[in-house]
C-alpha cells in the first residue's frame, strides 16, 4: 500500500453515534413497555399466564419474521444505498405490497392453525386462544416493522423513537388494563394499537411523500417495471437474511418447545419472567447494530476501508456500556426477580443469571452481525447462527444440560460463548481484521461474566458481597471503554 486508505464518512463518528442513541432510546421503550406488561401478568396469572404470554410473544416474533421476509431490514439497507428519490419509492412501494400479502397469509395461516398448534405441538389445550390470537398480532406487526426499516433506512431514527414511545405508551398502559383479563385480551390490544399506528404512518409520512419526495424531473415509469425493477434485489438480500435471523428464532421457539414439554408450563413461565428482563441487555448491542449496519451498507463505494478499525471500536464501546449492565443485573438477582414478579418467581433466579450472561456474549456478537448484513454476507450470517442454534439445542436436546429453565438458559450461554469465539478466530480474518486488535474486547466480555455467574451463583458468598463485586467490575469496564465515549475530546483523541 502507498498511503493509507481513505476513511469512509460512512463510519464517522457523530453519524453513527448520534443515529446509535436514537435507535437505543427506541427499542429501550418497547422493551420496557413488554417488560411492564409481563410484570402485570406475572402478578395476576402467576407462572403458567407468564409462560403462554412468553410463547405468545415467541410465535408471534417467529411468525412475523416469516411473513416479513425480512423485507424491513432489506428495504433499510437499499434506502441507505441510494439517495435517488424514485428509486426509493420503487423500493418502499414494493416492499409494502409484498409485506402485506406475506402478513395476510401468515396471520390467517396461524389463526387457523391454533387449535392444532396448542393440542397437538404444545400439548396445552388452553394455549389455543393466545395462539388464535396470534393471528390478527402478526398481520399488523409485519406493517410495523415495516415502517421501522423504512424510517431507518432513510436516517429518521429521531421520527421513529417518537413513534415508537407513543406505541409503547399506550402498549403500556392499555395493556396493563388488558392483562386483568388474561393473555388474550393483552394480544388484542396489542393489535388495535399497532393498527392504528402503522395507519397514521401510512397517512403522515408515506403518502405524503415526506420519506421519499417525487422527483418531477425523473421519467415516469410503470408500476409493473418499477415493482419488477426493486423485488429482484429486496429479495436476493432478504431471502438470506430471513434464513438467518428465522434459525435463531425457531431455536428459541423449540427450545420453549421442549421445555414446556418436558417441564410443563410453569418451568416456561420461570424462563420467561426471566428473559423479560434479559432481554432488556440487548438494547445497547441492537441499536448500536442498527446504526452499524447502515454505516457498513453506505460504505460500500470505498470498499469497507475504514471497517477494521470500526469494528473494534465498535465492540469495546458497545461493551463499555452493555457489560456494565450485565454485571448490574446478575448482581441484584437476588432481589430483581422476587421483586418484580412474586415470590412464586424464586426459582427463575439462577435462570436470569445465565440469561445475563448469555446476552453479554450474544451482544459483542451483534457488532459482527452487522457488519455481515451491511456488507451483504448474509450467507455467513446463516452459517454462524445455525451453528448457535446446533450448539443450544443440542446441548438441551441430548440431556448435557439439565431439563427445565435453568438448563435452558445454560445452553443458550454456552451457545452465545461458542458464536462469539466462532466470529473472532474465523469471521474477522475474513475482512483484514487483526484478532489481536479483538482480543482485549473478548477476553474483558467472557472474563467478567464468568466471574459474576461465578460470584452470584456460589452459595458461599452473601448476596451483598457479590452484588458489591458485580458493580465495581462493571463501573471499572465502564470506566475503561463507556465514560471516554461521553466526552468528544477523549473520543477525538482516540483516532481511528
Amino acid at each position: 500500500m502507498t498511503g493509507a486508505a481513505p476513511r469512509s464518512r460512512s463510519f464517522a463518528r457523530g453519524t453513527v453515534s448520534r443515529d446509535a442513541a436514537w435507535s437505543l432510546a427506541y427499542t429501550s421503550v418497547l422493551r420496557i413497555a413488554t417488560l411492564g406488561v409481563s410484570v402485570a401478568i406475572a402478578r395476576l396469572a402467576g407462572s403458567a399466564g407468564t409462560g403462554a404470554f412468553g410463547i405468545a410473544l415467541q410465535i408471534t416474533a417467529l411468525a412475523s419474521m416469516l411473513a416479513a421476509f425480512n423485507l424491513p431490514q432489506s428495504l433499510a439497507k437499499h434506502l441507505a444505498e441510494t439517495e435517488h428519490p424514485a428509486r426509493r419509492r420503487a423500493l418502499l412501494r414494493t416492499s409494502g405490497f409484498l409485506v402485506l400479502g406475506l402478513g395476510l397469509v401468515v396471520g390467517a395461516a396461524l389463526t387457523a392453525l391454533a387449535g392444532w398448534l396448542g393440542t397437538r405441538v404444545y400439548r396445552d389445550p388452553s394455549l389455543a386462544t393466545v395462539i388464535f390470537w396470534c393471528g390478527p398480532l402478526v398481520i399488523v406487526t409485519v406493517g410495523f416493522a415495516w415502517v421501522e426499516g423504512a424510517l431507518q433506512g432513510v436516517r429518521r431514527f429521531e421520527t421513529l423513537t417518537r413513534w415508537g414511545a407513543l406505541v409503547s405508551f399506550l402498549d403500556l398502559v392499555i395493556g396493563v388494563g388488558a392483562a386483568f383479563w388474561g393473555v388474550a385480551s393483552v394480544l388484542v390490544s396489542r393489535t388495535l394499537i399497532r393498527a392504528v399506528a402503522v395507519t397514521f404512518a401510512l397517512g403522515r409520512w408515506f403518502r405524503t411523500g415526506s420519506v421519499a419526495a417525487r422527483d418531477p424531473a425523473a421519467p415516469a415509469t410503470r408500476p409493473m417495471a418499477q415493482f419488477s425493477e426493486a423485488a429482484g434485489p429486496l429479495l436476493g438480500f432478504a431471502g438470506p437474511a430471513l434464513l438467518s435471523a428465522g434459525i435463531v428464532l425457531f431455536a428459541q421457539a423449540i427450545l420453549r418447545l421442549l421445555v414446556v414439554r418436558g417441564s410443563g408450563l410453569g418451568a416456561a413461565g420461570q424462563y420467561q419472567a426471566a428473559d423479560s428482563v434479559a432481554q432488556g441487555l440487548t438494547l445497547i448491542p441492537a441499536a448500536a447494530a442498527a446504526a452499524f449496519m447502515r454505516a457498513v451498507s453506505s460504505g460500500r463505494d470505498s470498499g469497507y476501508a475504514a471497517l477494521p478499525g470500526a469494528l473494534r471500536r465498535g465492540l469495546e464501546r458497545v461493551q463499555g456500556y452493555n457489560l456494565g449492565l450485565c454485571l448490574g443485573v446478575i448482581g441484584v438477582v437476588p432481589w430483581a426477580t422476587v421483586v418484580l414478579f412474586g415470590r412464586d418467581f424464586e426459582a427463575a433466579r439462577p435462570v436470569l443469571v445465565l440469561l445475563a450472561a448469555a446476552y453479554g456474549l450474544l451482544g459483542a456478537c451483534s457488532a459482527f452481525g452487522a457488519a455481515m448484513l451491511g456488507r451483504g454476507e448474509v450467507w455467513m450470517g446463516v452459517a454462524v447462527n445455525l451453528l448457535w442454534a446446533m450448539v443450544v439445542l443440542g446441548l438441551y436436546g441430548t440431556g448435557s444440560v439439565p431439563t427445565g429453565a435453568t438448563g435452558a438458559a445454560l445452553a443458550v450461554a454456552v451457545g452465545g460463548l461458542v458464536l462469539l469465539l466462532v466470529c473472532v478466530a474465523f469471521v474477522a480474518p475474513r475482512w483484514a481484521v487483526p484478532v489481536r486488535s479483538l482480543l482485549p474486547g473478548v477476553l474483558v466480555t467472557v472474563g467478567s461474566l464468568a466471574i459474576g455467574c461465578a460470584l452470584a451463583l456460589s452459595p458461599a458468598i452473601p448476596a451483598p458481597v457479590a452484588a458489591l463485586a458485580c458493580f465495581v467490575l462493571g463501573i471499572a469496564i465502564f470506566l475503561r471503554w463507556g465514560l471516554p465515549t461521553l466526552m468528544p475530546a477523549a473520543a477525538e483523541a482516540a483516532g481511528p
